[in-house]
């Protein structure tokens, strides 16, 4: 290790990685260190889009944030575009769905992970593992944990959404040592956890559907997309929509609130808690075993129901991973 170094990134997810790629691309002779608290980096890549990694989406624009011109100068220098570029200069294929969602070729967010640790390797960045900064402090340059120095400082370490992962809120502490002002987080882009029987008995079963959030008799928000039964509740891509609009909510703990689910369009999908694929018949029949509340069979797969999801008592953060919640 060097005594001082030209830039420091701590956290080494996503972000941290193409943070110093970034910079070490525009600065070849310059030194670039990544410090990271586990014992390998870019490990909540690969829980990504369900461990298939989804990189940006093709239709991504600042009408989708709650506050447009927060996030408009970055999406202006680092639109969609640019960022399937970058992925294509270090070996990655991409391949988009139907919704504009843009994937490795591969479907596997190993690729990704894989792609990053190799770009970094050959241009000589330099990983410090399972090193937690705890202190960080503005002398000459940076000084972290009072050994490490540096001249640029890049605080990469995520939010605090899965310490296993990497995330454990600690890098907000970094930021208001350093005189930053920190907007109290809360959750969002998180599966939503309920008491229905019901629901867990459908575990592992995805569908497309439509999610909508009630509080006394008003429509909080509505959510589109595929919706993953699991043990605890629904995740998916329209239960982490619709979780932004409960975060939103206060005094989320005294409030009952409805998810109406209308499971529609069901396609030919991965059971999540087994190795095998079932068609849209065997599909049906695990409804039908499953869903007492389920009355609209036809021969070919079943009819769009409405399946009332009472008192959501809690939500909490997560990551899918093979279809387990870790």
């Amino acid at each position: 290790m060097k005594g001082k170094y030209d830039l420091i990134v701590v956290g080494g997810g996503a972000s941290g990685l193409v943070g110093a790629i970034s910079f070490k691309n525009s600065h070849k002779d310059k030194s670039v260190l990544v410090v990271e608290r586990l014992s390998r980096v870019g490990k909540k890549i690969l829980v990504t889009g369900n461990g298939r990694c989804n990189l940006t989406n093709l239709n991504a624009s600042k009408n989708d944030y709650n506050d447009p011109e927060f996030v408009s100068f970055a999406l202006s220098k680092y639109p969609p575009k640019k960022n399937i570029e970058f992925f294509e200069k270090i070996g990655v294929l991409t391949t988009a769905d139907e919704q504009g969602r843009v994937y490795p070729y591969s479907f596997a967010s190993s690729s990704i992970l894989n792609a990053l640790r190799n770009e970094c390797e050959r241009l000589r960045i330099e990983f410090l593992l399972d090193t937690k900064i705890e202190k960080a402090e503005k002398k000459d340059g940076f000084v972290l944990n009072d050994t490490l120095r540096c001249d640029r400082l890049l605080i990469a370490s995520g939010g605090r959404s899965s310490s296993v992962h990497g995330s454990d809120g600690s890098g907000y502490g970094l930021l208001e040592s350093l005189g930053h002002t920190i907007v109290t987080p809360e959750p969002s882009l998180v599966q939503i956890c309920t008491e229905a029987k019901t629901v867990k008995q459908l575990k592992g079963i995805r569908v497309r559907g439509r999610l909508t959030l009630e509080s006394n008799g008003a429509v909080l928000g509505q959510s589109e997309g595929e919706i993953l039964f699991t043990d605890y509740g629904i995740s998916g891509i329209a239960s982490l929509d619709l979780s932004s609009f409960i975060a939103k909510k206060k005094n989320i703990d005294k409030f009952k609130d409805k998810i109406e689910e209308e499971l529609k369009d069901v396609e030919f999908k991965q059971y999540a808690t087994v190795d095998i694929q079932l068609t849209q018949r065997q599909i049906s029949k695990e409804l039908i075993n499953n869903l007492s509340a389920l009355n609209r069979i036809s021969g070919q797969g079943f009819q769009p129901i409405s399946v009332m999801i009472e008192d959501i008592d809690d939500y909490e953060v997560g990551y899918m991973s093979g279809g387990k919640h870790t």
